[in-house]
C-alpha cells in the first residue's frame, strides 16, 4: 500500500534528520526548526504526525474529487524521497569536512 510507503519515508526522514543534526547539521525548514527547538524527538514526532494526518486528508480529498489516484500518492512519495536523498547527501558531505 502506498500509504505505508509514505509512512516509511517519513520515518526515514526523521532518522536521517536526527542523525544529521547529531553530526552538527542544521535544520533549514523553519517550521521543523521551531518544533525541534523544544525537543528534537518529540518535536519531529509531532510535526510528522501533523504532516501525516494532513497528507492523508489531502490524498483522500484528491481521490474523492476524481484526481488521478496515482498522482495523489506518487507526488508526496517522490517529494519525501528527494528530502531523504538530500539528508543523506548532507550527512555524507559533513563526514568529509
Amino acid at each position: 500500500n502506498l500509504i505505508y510507503t509514505f509512512m516509511v519515508l517519513n520515518v526515514l526522514d526523521v532518522l536521517t534528520t536526527i542523525y544529521g543534526l547529531s553530526l552538527g547539521g542544521t535544520e533549514i525548514n523553519p517550521v521543523a526548526r521551531y518544533f525541534i527547538s523544544f525537543n528534537m524527538i518529540l518535536g519531529l514526532g509531532i510535526l510528522k504526525l501533523i504532516g501525516l494526518v494532513v497528507m492523508i486528508g489531502l490524498i483522500n480529498t484528491a481521490i474523492k474529487i476524481n484526481f488521478i489516484k496515482f498522482n495523489a500518492y506518487i507526488i508526496p512519495i517522490l517529494m519525501f524521497t528527494v528530502v531523504i536523498i538530500n539528508n543523506i547527501y548532507q550527512i555524507i558531505s559533513m563526514s568529509y569536512d
